[in-house]
């Protein structure tokens, strides 16, 4: 979690650096939580959802092969690219590049707005109320305070295995290495290297847990 300071929006912006390796390494939610997230907000195919941050898609492609009409809106252009190529076979989603608190929606209000593993690097002044003034009442959020009443709160750990030079890649695309700086980051991932190196790169397994958190407009 990165605090609401000065240095929320440089950091949120580093992820754009390295956009394959940021699809190639990061992992993907078990498929039992984007089940569960639409039966929990009472969606079906053909609703309009909105994604905060999409990266590149890996919330997004698993919605859209639910059948829901996806806008992600994805503030850096490289992955807003990625995202794009992996969505070519699902018409009804849809990838915006931009800031989700400037982006400007049109039509009708949507049935849900979902931020996965995000929701923090948006301007806390519009961070919950934003996602209120775009659905339509009863539409849910994936993550809820304030304005929302809690539907479901649940836990979905897994594992993700990886080969020592993939590993690397993912800590070099995570926003804790990214605060270090340009030098300490680069000291930083140089250890990691040679410690790696001196094991003989074996392959790591690394345990993570999604969460889900449904809240309903109230």
């Amino acid at each position: 979690m990165v605090s609401d300071g000065p240095g929320r929006l440089d950091l949120r912006a580093g992820f754009d650096l390295a956009a394959e390796d940021y699809q190639r390494t990061r992992p993907v939610c078990p498929p039992q939580l984007f089940d569960d997230l639409i039966c929990r907000a009472g969606l079906e195919a053909g609703n309009r959802v909105i994604e905060i941050g999409c990266g590149t898609g890996q919330a997004t492609v698993p919605l859209a092969q639910r059948g829901l009409a996806v806008t992600a809106i994805e503030l850096g252009a490289e992955l807003a690219a990625v995202a794009r190529r992996r969505l070519a076979g699902f018409p009804a989603a849809e990838v915006v590049t931009g800031s989700f608190e400037d982006w400007q929606p049109g039509g009708a209000p949507a049935d849900a707005v979902v931020a996965v593993n995000c929701l923090h690097w948006i301007d806390p002044q519009r961070r919950y109320s934003k996602p209120h003034e775009l659905l339509r009442p009863g539409g849910a959020l994936a993550v809820a305070a304030g304005l929302f009443e809690e539907v479901a709160s649940l836990r979905y750990p897994f594992h993700r295995h990886y080969s020592a030079e993939d590993y690397l890649a993912n800590l070099a695309t995570q926003s804790s290495t990214h605060a270090l700086g340009d030098v300490r980051s680069s000291e930083f991932l140089a250890r990691v290297r040679r410690r790696l190196e001196s094991l003989g790169w074996p392959r790591l397994t690394a345990t993570f847990v999604g969460y889900l958190t449904v809240g309903r407009r109230t």
